[in-house]
């Protein structure tokens, strides 16, 4: 672009004040010269004016309208967007603080049921483990007499079969009195419970039938393995268990804890003046923090009962974590959408600026942008509803930061064709 070009687009877009300063953010403060002090030259124009004409334009009172002339060319160079007022949704919502935390019912601490020393530890905190796999074995005296006293029961009940049945042979042929049959009908009863019995214990002490119905055939030396296995598949997230350690079967901390972390819990609080408006249900953008991707999820469930030191209630939202990006203690942000207004105009946010403690949108008119006075109603995370100052069908520029920027610098610099 030649230098003609560029003191005429210099021109179009310097900006003076004719009748008062306009009061910018800072402007006084930092020591800028107002445009009623700025020297007469090829700088364009602002126009300034009163609130409350017939057209609506702002409140009563007072205020200074800027006009920045634009060609169409250069509204498109500068990536101004123009918008048209209209009618839009304004979506009404709650802003809850929360935290990330593990879902309890897929959690899982992985104790022994009976002491023992630990002879082979096979996994650490970070490894993946299926459900049943072997996470630790034991060398446990206690379930070497739970095994051996079952398989004592089995013996016991085998010869007792081999008696009642002989019992029986004898007195159908009365050869032997009833009461003899009748006593070894009793002691095979007798010993059938005491196998059900003793079957029952190694059940308690965590072992599966597959493994009861094998022990007829296990070696004498491996009675008193125990296995520590993955009641659910996941993540180990606390290993507390070394080689060699002596295990209680009621130790203070287990061994190993195991979680699901395909899906997470997000546990928002929600204030008193919120309680009516959050409910089962409802739909909640989850937004870390710290920033970062957002996701969406629903209301699950809200306490009944409001905290006595906090005064607060929980609400829950169950999140997909799939890909493990929600990390349990992380703190998170829930904007729960609450209700919908239907508003006859809405813009954007960044529509909006303030000038001269206002809050203006710049409407695109023959003559050039216009910042108009505009007063707010409603406003959800993007938009907001526009009670006055801006009629329907009237031309706007959505991104109005750009015309701001150009006010305060007196030209649109840093641009070139």
């Amino acid at each position: 672009m030649n230098t003609s070009s560029n003191s005429r687009i210099a021109a179009a877009l310097w900006v003076t004040v004719l009748v008062l300063p306009l009061a910018l953010s800072g402007c006084m403060e930092s020591g800028e010269t107002t445009a009623a002090e700025a020297p007469d030259g090829p700088a364009g124009r602002m126009h300034s004016g009163e609130a409350g004409h017939e057209d609506g334009r702002g409140e009563q009172g007072h205020t200074e309208e800027a006009l920045v002339n634009l060609t169409p060319a250069e509204i498109d160079e500068f990536g101004i967007k123009l918008r048209t007022a209209g009618p839009e949704i304004i979506e009404l919502s709650r802003s809850l603080p929360g935290e990330v935390t593990l879902n309890p019912d897929r959690v899982a601490h992985v104790t022994p049921r009976v002491p023992g020393v630990a002879s082979g530890v096979r996994v650490i905190v970070g490894d993946q483990v299926k459900e049943g796999e072997v996470m630790a074995v034991l060398v446990s005296r206690e379930l070497a007499q739970a095994k051996s006293a079952y398989l004592a029961a089995l013996s016991r009940l085998d010869l007792a079969e081999a008696n009642f049945r002989r019992a029986e042979d004898l007195w159908r042929q009365e050869i032997t009195a009833e009461a003899d049959y009748l006593a070894a009908r009793q002691a095979l009863e007798e010993t059938r419970v005491n196998a059900r019995l003793a079957e029952r214990e190694l059940y308690t002490l965590g072992l599966s039938e597959k493994q009861v119905a094998s022990l007829t055939e296990q070696l004498e030396q491996n009675l008193a393995r125990y296995e520590l296995t993955a009641p659910i598949g996941g993540e180990v997230i606390e290993r507390h268990i070394t080689e060699g350690e002596v295990v209680p079967d009621n130790p203070a901390e287990p061994p190993f804890v195991v979680a699901d972390l395909s899906n997470v819990w997000v546990q928002l609080t929600v204030y008193p003046k919120d309680l009516a408006a959050v409910r089962p249900g409802q739909e909640v953008v989850i937004t870390p923090k710290e920033g970062g991707q957002k996701a969406v999820g629903t209301i699950t469930y809200v306490s009944p009962i409001v905290g006595e030191a906090t005064r607060t209630a929980t609400a829950r939202v169950v999140l997909d974590n799939a890909k493990g990006r929600w990390k349990p203690g992380l703190f998170v942000t829930g904007r729960v959408r609450i209700d919908e207004l239907s508003a006859e105009v809405v813009v954007p946010k960044s529509a909006l600026q303030t000038m001269e403690g206002q809050t203006v949108v710049f409407v695109h008119t023959p003559e050039g942008f216009e910042a108009r006075p505009v007063k707010v109603g409603r406003t959800d995370a993007n938009s907001a509803q526009i009670v006055s100052g801006l009629a329907p069908g009237q031309r706007y520029a959505a991104n109005a930061f750009i015309l701001m920027a150009g006010l305060r610098e007196g030209s649109f610099q840093g641009h070139s064709h």
